[in-house]
């Protein structure tokens, strides 16, 4: 059998092909290496790489990105979670995978703005359907399998 996932000569084709954004982060923040996926402008290699990305982020986000990248360096052990980021009047939100490495953080980012924008108004339309069942007086209606 060919394993061609396995062969180090297909490494780094398989990973153009099917990475998000990799983000090499020292334990001081500072971005030591950077392989980006797309296209987004503030994941560009001239505006991350040799600066420490921590004061780049806003305060808010850095707020909650910061507690995990420790958890990860402490703990040695990897964590994913999603935040939002706020910059130039444009809301964007990101998986981020954090793995330890080599006693670095390797981060991998993932832009998940329009299935969170989708949820998002996915909610909004539910929260609205139920504020008109209530005025309308239009209840609910759920099927009790257990009795029917």
């Amino acid at each position: 059998m060919n394993r061609i996932l396995h062969d180090a000569n297909n490494a780094q084709r398989i990973l153009k092909l099917t990475a998000d954004t990799m983000l090499l982060v020292d334990r001081h923040g500072v971005c030591v290496d950077i392989e980006p996926h797309c296209d987004l402008w503030f994941l560009q290699e001239d505006i991350l790489l040799g600066k420490n990305i921590f004061e780049l982020l806003p305060e808010y986000t850095r707020e909650r990105v910061m507690p995990i990248f420790q958890i990860v360096l402490e703990e040695q052990r990897s964590i994913s979670k999603n935040f939002k980021l706020v910059l130039k009047d444009e809301t964007f939100y990101f998986k981020c995978l954090m793995f330890p490495y080599d006693g670095m953080v390797l981060c991998q980012y993932r832009d998940i703005t329009q299935r969170s924008n989708v949820k998002r108004q996915l909610e909004q339309a539910n929260l609205t359907l139920r504020a008109i069942q209530k005025v309308a007086q239009i209840g609910q209606w759920t099927y009790n399998t257990k009795q029917n």
